[in-house]
């Protein structure tokens, strides 16, 4: 009965936790290698996806007006090294190394061709290996906060590009057809933090809200299905679920995080 109860949840947080600026630099400094593949099954998503997500990017850029987007990987599974890691486009005609940012991060430009040849970008390792996300990131902000409007900006991208992995049921592909997902049903968004995460707490001018334990380490979900999850086993401990679509809070709403490795700090202190 739980799994049945969380059906309409399902159908959104599937689809959750990625980062793409737009423009014709995003791809600047790429390299044209040889295309040398080991990997039968490699982690990877589809340009033509992420070129959609960039898409709806621009369709809900209101949502954080001064936000830039990057696509986002992080190591889900213990033994994968984010270290060495390589992500190559992969078109008809060659490949082009993609420059990887030291937070994982990277973005593409929009190019007719590749996404009519259903060019990929792969990893140099095996599927499932990474959490692929949009992060959107309004500048200026300090270090442990998030504004909620990105996240919201965030949710609409994935829906476009479709990057996160879940247990997506039938009823998921229709209802993101049908509506906004993001907005429309009261639902949330993973939100992947640097580091474990002790708590949350969203901040709008004088009013605060701490944020349940129910919405940290995948708890929103049965435990059962975890594992279709990105977020499971290795980010459980980074991961919260956001409310986005409770409309009390407004887009500059902030979330402020406190860190397991501050806690203790912040507990003498008081």
């Amino acid at each position: 009965m739980r799994l049945l109860r969380c059906l309409p949840l399902l159908a959104l947080t599937c689809c959750a936790p990625l980062h793409a600026q737009q423009g014709t630099d995003a791809g600047a400094g790429a390299v044209q290698v040889v295309e040398i593949n080991g990997l039968s099954d490699p982690d990877e998503r589809r340009y033509r996806d992420l070129v959609k997500g960039m898409a709806f990017f621009e369709q809900y850029h209101h949502l954080a007006p001064q936000a830039t987007l990057r696509y986002r990987i992080l190591p889900r599974l213990p033994k994968v090294a984010a270290q060495g890691t390589v992500l190559t486009l992969r078109g008809a005609n060659g490949s082009t190394v993609l420059p990887l940012a030291p937070d994982m991060s990277f973005t593409v430009e929009r190019d007719s061709k590749l996404y009519e040849e259903n060019a990929t970008v792969s990893s140099n390792r095996k599927d499932r290996s990474f959490a692929w996300f949009p992060e959107v990131r309004t500048p200026g902000l300090p270090a442990h906060m998030r504004r909620l409007g990105d996240l919201r900006l965030e949710c609409e991208v994935n829906r476009g590009a479709d990057l996160a992995r879940g247990l997506k049921t039938p009823s998921w592909y229709a209802l993101n057809a049908a509506s906004d997902l993001c907005l429309d049903r009261k639902q949330g968004w993973w939100l992947y933090a640097e580091r474990p995460v002790f708590s949350a707490t969203l901040v709008h001018g004088a009013r605060r809200q701490v944020l349940f334990s129910s919405h940290y380490y995948g708890r929103p979900l049965p435990p059962l299905i975890f594992s279709f999850y990105d977020f499971y086993p290795l980010l459980m401990d980074r991961t919260v679920w956001i409310h986005i679509s409770d409309a009390s809070w407004p887009d500059d709403t902030l979330i402020e995080l406190e860190y397991m490795d501050e806690a203790p700090l912040a507990s003498a202190a008081h």
